[in-house]
């Protein structure tokens, strides 16, 4: 979020809005917020990044008319058998409020109803040491090793 943080601010008005010192606080933006001010502001930012991202992968249903009726067509990616959200990296790994940042994904559907989003009772998971890229990694050579660092690093969150 750090990285790309000027660029998420100049393109959504909501963050603006919600921290009217944004200008401010992106300046002292780090990995590691200072306070929660900032905590919170780069928290807004995630938010929004998860919220769009899932938005632009999901698929949406549509209706089509045509000489029998009305049809359901189903276009683009189908998340809705999605069981597990993993929350993994930057705030996703180190903030105490994840869990907010994922319930948000979760619970997208419910504001979106034709779109393909993942159902509210996907369970929340955070990699908790950002290990899931080495964990990849190593599975290509160990993968009982691989599972056993997973299996220790991951936190159900809700």
């Amino acid at each position: 979020v750090f990285v790309n943080a000027k660029n998420v601010v100049e393109n959504f008005e909501s963050i603006k809005e919600k921290c009217p010192d944004y200008e401010e606080l992106l300046k002292h933006i780090t990995p590691y917020p200072e306070n929660e001010k900032i905590e919170e502001f780069v928290l807004s930012i995630a938010e929004i990044c998860a919220f769009e991202g899932i938005l632009r992968h999901a698929g949406e249903r549509r209706y089509l008319y045509g000489p029998s009726g009305r049809l359901e067509v189903a276009e683009g990616k189908d998340l809705t058998a999605i069981l597990n959200i993993f929350g993994t990296g930057g705030v996703l790994s180190r903030s105490k409020n994840s869990l907010k940042i994922l319930d948000v994904v979760r619970n997208l559907g419910q504001k979106y109803p034709m779109k393909l989003l993942p159902k509210t009772e996907a369970a929340l998971y955070v990699d908790s040491n950002y290990i899931f890229a080495a964990a990849g990694l190593i599975s290509q050579i160990d993968l009982d090793s691989a599972k056993k660092l997973l299996l220790a690093d991951v936190k159900r969150v809700g």
